[in-house]
C-alpha cells in the first residue's frame, strides 16, 4: 500500500501595519495691519507703491490695511509743496508722518514748465473782422403821370404776330364719340337743330367729336330743353335729365 503524503503547511498572509499620516498644518490667512498715515499740512494726496504697482490710497489723515510681510513706498503730493517719497516696513512701524516742505519760486517755475511741456496749451483764434457789405442801390422808378403811362401802355405786336394771332384757331378734335341719353318722361331727341327720329333712352348715338347741342322735346308734357354737350373721341358721354322732379 502507498504511504500517505503529508500536506504542506499554507503560509498565512501578512498584514502590513498601518502608517500614521503626517498632520497637515492648516493654511493661515494673511493678517493685515492698519497703518496710520499723516502729513503736514493735512490734505495731501497719498499713492501706494507695491512691487512696482502704484495705486491711489486717499488723502491725509487716513489709515490703510497692508500686508506686514511686504515693503511699501508712499508718495505724498500737495499743491505748492515738494513731492515726498517715503518707504516704510509695516512689520516695524504702524504710523507714517511726513512734513511737506514749501517749494521755492525756482522749483515752482520748473514744475510749471514741466507740466506745460506735457499739456498742450489752447491756441488763440483771431476774431474775424466783419466785412462791410455794399448797400443796394434802389432802382429808379417812374413817378407821377409817367408811371401811370408806363403801366397802362402795352407792347405793340408786330404785324406778323397780329396776323398770326388773328389766323390761329384752336384745332378741332377729330374722331367720333358716343352719346348716351336718358330722360323722364321719354322725350324726342333733336341734335344741333335736326330731329333724329329717336326717343329716349338711347345708349349709343354716334356723333363727331366736339361741341353739340341736344334738345329734348315732349309736347304732351310741355317739355323742350336744350343742353350743350361735348363729345370726346372713343369715350361715351352721358346726358341724363329728370323732368319729373
Amino acid at each position: 500500500a502507498a504511504a500517505p503524503v503529508a500536506a504542506e503547511p499554507v503560509a498565512e498572509p501578512v498584514t502590513a501595519a498601518p502608517v500614521a499620516a503626517a498632520p497637515v498644518a492648516p493654511s493661515r490667512a494673511t493678517a493685515f495691519v492698519d497703518v496710520r498715515i499723516d502729513s503736514k499740512p493735512a490734505g495731501a494726496t497719498v499713492m501706494l507703491v507695491d512691487r512696482g504697482k502704484t495705486s491711489f490710497l486717499g488723502t491725509t489723515p487716513m489709515s490703510a490695511a497692508v500686508d506686514p510681510a511686504r515693503r511699501y513706498e508712499l508718495v505724498f503730493t500737495y499743491p505748492n509743496r515738494a513731492t515726498r517719497l517715503e518707504a516704510f516696513d509695516p512689520a516695524k512701524t504702524t504710523r507714517v508722518a511726513v512734513v511737506l516742505a514749501r517749494m521755492s519760486s525756482e522749483e515752482r517755475d520748473a514744475a510749471a514748465t514741466a507740466v506745460d511741456s506735457v499739456v498742450a496749451r489752447p491756441v488763440a483764434i483771431a476774431k474775424a473782422e466783419p466785412v462791410a457789405r455794399p448797400k443796394a442801390t434802389p432802382q429808379s422808378t417812374p413817378s407821377g403821370k409817367a408811371a401811370k403811362v408806363a403801366k397802362a401802355s402795352k407792347p405793340e405786336r408786330s404785324g406778323r404776330d397780329a396776323a398770326d394771332g388773328a389766323i390761329a384757331k384752336p384745332a378741332k378734335p377729330s374722331g367720333e364719340g358716343v352719346l348716351m341719353v336718358s330722360s323722364k318722361p321719354p322725350c324726342e331727341i333733336v341734335i344741333d337743330g335736326k330731329p333724329t327720329g329717336l326717343t329716349t333712352p338711347q345708349r349709343a348715338i354716334t356723333l363727331p367729336a366736339g361741341a353739340h347741342k341736344v334738345t329734348l322735346v315732349n309736347a304732351t308734357a310741355g317739355i323742350k330743353k336744350t343742353i350743350a354737350v361735348k363729345i370726346t373721341p372713343d369715350q361715351p358721354t352721358k346726358l341724363i335729365q329728370d323732368f319729373m322732379k
